[in-house]
């Protein structure tokens, strides 16, 4: 059963994958993707254009497609299978500390408090206190960056007051390893407070699951009821040493895996929701040049 749903899961991905023809032009390799979103040109009266009825009602529909998998064949694949591995839960750690910009708004994107995954910081481990997010604590730092700062290469810098000044002191190409006690990679190092900290699908579950948001918290308490865990195994890594500069664990195991499945889940029920909402003139007026895709 497990090669069927594989080689299923490949025929459902290359039909999903056309949302990345849409908007992207291409894939893989898409040229228009960027990170936190993009402006992406938008006329109702014009066949032509990236985003216009049409092409939102194909967006919503290939969504819409991938509820019936997503609940019939994922979700219960994984949880047999980390069924199998419970012990994994309890095996290596990642950082602790996690953040979400929050996603899914319900109304304006400046509505920070409405959106349907909130915003937060999670320190230490302690689902109990969800701290609020200011971009004013977050640095980036430049001492193991082939990058130099006028100030100092150990002084973290706002993003808002960011320098990038290039200055490659690497190995001559090709070298077979680089020295990470050195510079040694094109990032900087982004910090929150001084302190690393981990984003993407498991921190803004995490986060979403601390806040107490309903729908998440059903979810995971249920899943993690079935699998026998508590919420303490979603902190776990099976294989420590992976991640930021391999100096860091970052999750990927069951806690990743888990994460991705709910975000999956309750991206479906956003879709879902998005289906019913009508794109009204404001979405849609004719001088409206652009529409910022999240």
């Amino acid at each position: 059963m497990a090669v069927a749903h594989y080689l299923e899961a490949l025929t459902f991905q290359r039909e999903f994958i056309r949302i990345h023809a849409v908007l992207g032009g291409k894939n893989p390799h898409l040229q228009t993707f960027l990170v936190g979103g993009m402006a992406t040109a938008m006329d109702p009266n014009e066949p032509g254009a990236t985003i216009n009825p049409e092409r939102m009602d194909f967006l919503v529909q290939v969504a819409k497609s991938a509820q019936p998998f997503v609940s019939q064949v994922y979700i219960p694949d994984v949880l047999a299978i980390a069924g199998f591995y419970r012990d994994w839960f309890g095996r290596g750690e990642g950082l602790g500390n996690f953040m979400s910009y929050g996603g899914y708004p319900q109304g304006s994107v400046h509505d920070y408090a409405a959106y349907f995954l909130p915003r937060g910081i999670i320190l230490n481990r302690d689902l109990s206190k969800v701290y609020p997010v200011d971009p004013g604590n977050i640095t980036e730092y430049v001492a193991h960056s082939w990058y130099q700062y006028s100030r100092g290469n150990q002084v973290g810098l706002n993003p808002y007051e960011g320098e990038t000044n290039p200055k490659y002191t690497g190995p001559k190409p090709p070298y077979e390893f680089l020295e990470v006690d050195q510079k040694y990679s094109w990032l900087k190092a982004p910090r929150y407070d001084n302190k690393a900290i981990e984003v993407g699908p498991l921190a803004r579950l995490l986060v979403a699951y601390a806040s107490g948001q309903p729908d998440v918290k059903a979810l995971i308490d249920t899943t993690l009821a079935k699998l026998n865990s508590p919420p303490a195994a979603l902190f776990f890594d099976p294989w420590p040493g992976r991640g930021a500069g391999a100096r860091n664990a970052t999750p990927r195991g069951p806690a990743r895996r888990l994460a991705r499945t709910a975000s999956q889940q309750y991206g479906d029920g956003e879709a879902k929701h998005l289906q019913r909402r009508e794109m009204g003139p404001e979405f849609l007026a004719p001088n409206r040049t652009g529409i910022w895709l999240l």
